[in-house]
């Protein structure tokens, strides 16, 4: 029997599709062990804007509701300065 799979229980729907896997605590704090609460990830706003062929720090602008200008004060640098 494979190591991962000692001790693990699984329970299936009347098809027989597993639906439920209970492990040993032991087991389960290995897997979440170093995991963050929530993993980052990339709002669909700005993954839509982007396939839509929006520039990515575009996408992220307008996702952060933040003017052309804002982002270049906050750079330090003229807004002439940043290509769009």
């Amino acid at each position: 029997m494979n190591a991962l799979a000692e001790g693990v229980q699984i329970s299936r729907d009347a098809g027989g599709h597993p639906v439920f896997a209970v492990l040993p605590f032991a087991q389960y704090l290995a897997l979440v062990a170093g995991k963050s609460k929530a993993e980052p990830t990339v709002p669909h706003a700005v993954v839509s804007a982007v396939v839509d062929g929006a520039t990515v720090i575009a996408a992220w602008r307008e996702h952060l509701r933040l003017t052309q200008a804002e982002v270049a004060a906050a750079m330090g640098l003229a807004l002439e300065q940043l290509a769009w």
